[in-house]
């Protein structure tokens, strides 16, 4: 209940890693992630921003939620997007209302999901209202048949693998985002984790061909593809935390080869192994 606590508790946080961030020469710095409770408090973020850029010369960001695509989701919310540098959103919009659509059928959902929302024109006209780029802090799909009605979820009932369904949703992504190079800049998929039992992860795949064939060397030579597809390799800095989970969340735990490996050498061979 003591935002003025919390936030200059968060501005310590925060500007320790800016620091770093400065020291190691980082791209891009996202200055929070989910944090839903507090984004809505724009005047103390912008008091955030403004002590970070003091510290950090690069570039920043913020995560905001995009479940829903609605009103109701943070991205929308947020009214702080001006003082950044990317329009961030962790984008987990609902697709089709099948298991196991066509390609061409997760394409058009973009347009028309199954909750009947135009996704594209959506962030195209909020996009409109701050003009920044968008960047897609965070974007995934399980392996699980029916994921792409819900991309964020993992924890299906009685889940049954669908390889396929991964795969497609990643060639349809593709596809769409290729179009919207007036807004879209690049993104970051959720997740690389070392570790073929991951549902969100895409090594030893059919959706790890798709990103193959999108991101080869020559085809980031093609004019209609995103530029800056970020999976590995780029130095950057993501820090936050959900509002409503515990921290450190033990799903992350897990997964702490994935959350240090740009920053220490621990898992440089792994990094040289999906690098290649």
């Amino acid at each position: 209940s003591d935002w003025a606590a919390w936030f200059a508790s968060y501005q310590t946080f925060i500007n320790t890693y800016a620091a770093i961030a400065e020291a190691e020469d980082v791209d891009l710095l996202c200055v929070g992630t989910e944090l839903a409770k507090a984004s809505s408090r724009t005047s103390d973020w912008q008091t955030v921003i403004s002590n970070v850029r003091g510290i950090y010369n690069g570039q920043l960001t913020y995560a905001a939620t995009a479940f829903q695509g609605n009103s109701l989701d943070e991205f929308i919310k947020v009214s702080f997007w001006d003082r950044l540098d990317f329009a961030g959103l962790d984008a987990y919009f609902p697709m089709t209302g099948k298991v196991a659509p066509a390609i061409g059928e997760i394409t058009l959902s973009w347009s028309n999901n199954k909750n009947g929302v135009d996704v594209l024109k959506l962030i195209t006209d909020w996009q409109k209202t701050h003009g920044k780029p968008v960047l897609f802090t965070e974007i995934g799909c399980t392996n699980i048949a029916g994921a792409n009605q819900d991309p964020a979820k993992f924890d299906w009932p009685s889940p049954v693998t669908s390889n396929q369904e991964q795969s497609d949703y990643v060639e349809a992504m593709f596809q769409v985002l290729s179009a919207h190079t007036d807004w879209f800049c690049g993104f970051f998929w959720w997740r690389l984790a070392f570790n073929s039992a991951d549902r969100f992860t895409f090594e030893g795949r059919q959706s790890g061909e798709a990103f193959r064939k999108y991101m080869s060397v020559e085809n980031k030579k093609v004019a209609s593809l995103p530029k800056t597809a970020h999976i590995g390799g780029y130095n950057v800095l993501h820090v936050g935390n959900h509002n409503n989970l515990p921290n450190p969340h033990p799903q992350y735990v897990q997964l702490s080869p994935y959350r240090t490996a740009e920053t220490t050498s621990s898992t440089k061979n792994q990094w040289t192994k999906i690098g290649s």
